[in-house]
């Protein structure tokens, strides 16, 4: 039991309890993921069979690196254990149970936020109340809050949204938003949760098949699971209760996507018999920077007290500085990284971390100043990237080419073929109330159109050719794919021009190698056998690619950190209304601190400055209380990030009538102030309510 050898006593204590209930409480750094891997060798050990380990985390990253340490370990002879996450379950259970589909059967399709946007735009576009009252963005968010809340859109009495929005016509929108993606067959990722519970909840026979089958459960990020998460973890619990959950309160940072941590604070609430153990020594920070980050966290009053201790020595003190402005500070922060760069780190060791995208700009220019090479974390993954979206567009009407919005997507990304000829196909689609397919297939084209008429049917042939193709020989497919669309060959093309730049000469051929790579993946796929389009589709709108790591220092949100670790951590904007932001200044906001206290292994930098940009302007800025409450700064008066607020403020009171260009006309209802700034808290007539700089308003009569 080699694997036994390196784990400290509460790590051993964890891996050692096999059966019953199991709540670890790992703080930052203290070896989760080898306790997670541990503990199920020792499962594979004492005789369980690997098919019966569930292991459910929250990123493909954490999975794939749990999946291959177990592939590694040679406790595995033939089946795995399950490892992924929530998403990827959902996906295997809903296929191999589309039988129970409500309106959909096993054909369906994954979609990604740009379809969802898409359609919620359709549905919008239907009844100006729907426009005059939502966003598209709004509307998406709401039904992902509703969903991630397990809240379905036939019940009704359970949906509970900001008063600022009129709630009978948002029943009204999720409910059309569903019946769309029914009648089209689709399913977007909020859904292969929520569907797999309401499939779960409604058939006790199924229920007690997957109980148990996967005798053992374990759970990774247990405080960033959502409420229809958690009750779809209780089903799969029916017939036992194995379950062995590793997390950590103090990082719960995604409420705002749904994750409630009281799932962890009330866990032996729900389940008897609870053994708790905490995994409290961190062998990733230093100890000053621990003892900082504990200071800071205790603050917080909803946690579980865990003490955590360094297991390194206390290395070097806190930087924390005011600088003059926030241009000082990234000039500041750029020297010192060429400094460090010099001395042998490598830039990949290397972290800026702020709470809003908007702090990179200075310290991005900073860097280009001094020749720093930077990577900006958080950019779209190769499924994402416009040109793979033209080749999944296709994909996706090859695989149901009667999906009407498909097509029109690639009816837009079609040589030959204007916005005239596709409003014109879409009419004529409406008023035969067919598909757009049938539509082109059925109409003589040339009636309609002159000299179009060619591009469309040349378009249906290549998509009936490739439909064939695709039920005959998928060994064949990617290459005829290129030979028909020329997705590659368009962009060859481009290169091979004599007049051009050097900045689109990178840009297009990093397009083509993305499209090389993708093309790759599909044919791979296709010759192992491992299933038809759908299912390539599906895995790639799961999955993502993960970005490989590259030399260079790491630009990225507070957020997007969770779970990394660097040796050197800067960052920026450590002032009041920034950490903690303005509009979240609560325990989670506290919480985000300390994640990014605690990703720094040697060298922790706080930055702030006097005067910072809000809203195009320069004004005065404190430092953040968190300083305060970390005692690395004393004040008699520690600032709260909290407006004064009044009744009146300049010539602004409650009550008053203002104008905003794009929001229209709103009352007044609160008033405060930030430095010398005043900030005017407005319900809008449309139903938006929005805290704005008083400059941005006019005054009007009521």
């Amino acid at each position: 039991m080699e694997y036994l050898k390196n784990l400290n006593d509460q790590q051993l204590k964890a891996v050692q309890k096999i059966e019953g209930t199991v709540l670890v409480f790992a703080g930052a750094g203290t070896g989760k993921t080898k306790t997670l891997v541990s503990r199920v060798f020792n499962l594979l050990e004492h005789g369980v069979p690997p098919e019966n380990i569930l292991l459910m985390t929250f990123t493909n990253k954490a999975s794939n690196e749990m999946l291959q340490r177990i592939e590694e370990s040679g406790y595995i002879n033939g089946k795995l254990p399950f490892v992924g996450t929530f998403h990827k379950f959902g996906n295997i259970f809903l296929s191999r149970n589309h039988h129970l589909l409500e309106g959909r059967d096993g054909n369906f399709r994954i979609i990604d936020y740009s379809e969802v946007k898409s359609i919620v735009k359709w549905i919008l576009d239907e009844d100006e109340k729907y426009r005059k009252n939502f966003s598209s963005d709004e509307v998406i968010k709401l039904i992902s809050k509703m969903k991630n809340s397990n809240v379905q859109s036939h019940e009704i009495e359970k949906i509970i949204i900001p008063m600022v929005y009129d709630r009978d016509i948002f029943v009204k929108l999720y409910q059309r938003y569903d019946a769309e993606m029914i009648e089209r067959n689709l399913i977007d990722l909020d859904d292969l949760q929520i569907l797999t519970y309401k499939i779960l909840k409604d058939n006790k026979e199924l229920r007690d098949k997957y109980s148990n089958y996967y005798k053992y459960i374990m759970i990774d990020e247990f405080q960033d699971t959502n409420k229809v998460q958690y009750e779809m973890l209780k089903l799969l619990l029916e017939t036992h209760s194995n379950l062995f959950v590793v997390g950590d309160d103090d990082q719960s940072i995604y409420g705002w996507r749904g994750a409630e941590v009281t799932n962890i604070l009330n866990f032996d609430k729900d389940f008897k018999d609870v053994t708790k153990i905490v995994l409290n020594k961190n062998y990733r920070s230093t100890k000053n920077i621990i003892e900082v980050a504990n200071t800071l966290i205790s603050h917080n009053k909803l946690r579980i007290e865990k003490n955590i201790i360094s297991a390194r020595e206390s290395g070097e003190d806190i930087f924390h500085f005011q600088f003059d402005d926030d241009i000082a500070e990234a000039k500041f922060v750029a020297k010192e990284i060429e400094k460090l760069i010099k001395n042998g780190e490598g830039p990949e060791d290397i972290a800026i971390l702020y709470r809003m995208n908007s702090l990179s700009f200075h310290v991005e220019n900073a860097l280009l100043e001094r020749d720093i090479k930077y990577e900006i974390k958080g950019k779209k993954s190769l499924y994402m990237r416009n040109e793979i979206r033209e080749v999944i567009n296709i994909l996706n009407l090859i695989s149901n080419p009667f999906d009407d919005l498909v097509f029109l997507s690639v009816l837009k990304q079609t040589n030959g073929i204007g916005e005239q000829t596709i409003a014109i196909v879409n009419q004529l689609a409406k008023d035969e109330m067919t598909s757009i397919y049938e539509t082109l297939k059925s109409e003589n084209l040339s009636f309609h159109f002159k000299t179009r008429a060619r591009y469309l049917k040349t378009l249906v042939e290549k998509i009936e050719l490739m439909i064939d193709l695709s039920k005959n020989d998928l060994d064949k497919f990617t290459e005829e794919f290129e030979c028909q669309f020329e997705i590659k060959n368009k962009i060859e093309k481009y290169l091979k021009k004599e007049k051009i730049s050097k900045e689109n000469k990178d840009k297009f051929e990093t397009k083509l190698g993305n499209i090389n790579d993708f093309y790759d993946l599909m044919h791979r796929f296709f010759a192992t056998n491992r299933g038809e389009i759908r299912a390539f589709i599906n895995m790639y709108a799961i999955n993502g690619e993960d970005e490989d790591r590259i030399q260079a220092v790491n630009l990225l949100t507070i957020h997007l950190s969770k779970g990394l670790e660097f040796k050197h951590v800067f960052i920026l904007g450590v002032n009041q209304g920034f950490l903690p932001s303005f509009a979240s200044d609560n325990e989670e906001e506290r919480r985000l601190a300390y994640v990014a206290f605690t990703r720094a292994k040697d060298k922790l930098y706080l930055i702030y400055s006097k005067q910072r940009t809000i809203y195009g302007r320069r004004q005065d800025s404190k430092p953040s209380r968190y300083l305060h409450e970390a005692e690395l700064i004393h004040s008699a008066r520690i600032e709260q990030n909290r407006h004064k607020t009044a009744e009146s403020e300049g010539e602004f009171s409650v009550g008053n009538y203002v104008k905003h260009n794009k929001f229209g006309n709103g009352e007044v209802k609160h008033i405060s102030k930030q430095g010398r700034e005043i900030f005017l808290d407005v319900a809008f007539e449309n139903k938006v309510r929005k805290t704005l700089i008083s400059t941005v308003l006019q005054k009007v009569n009521s």
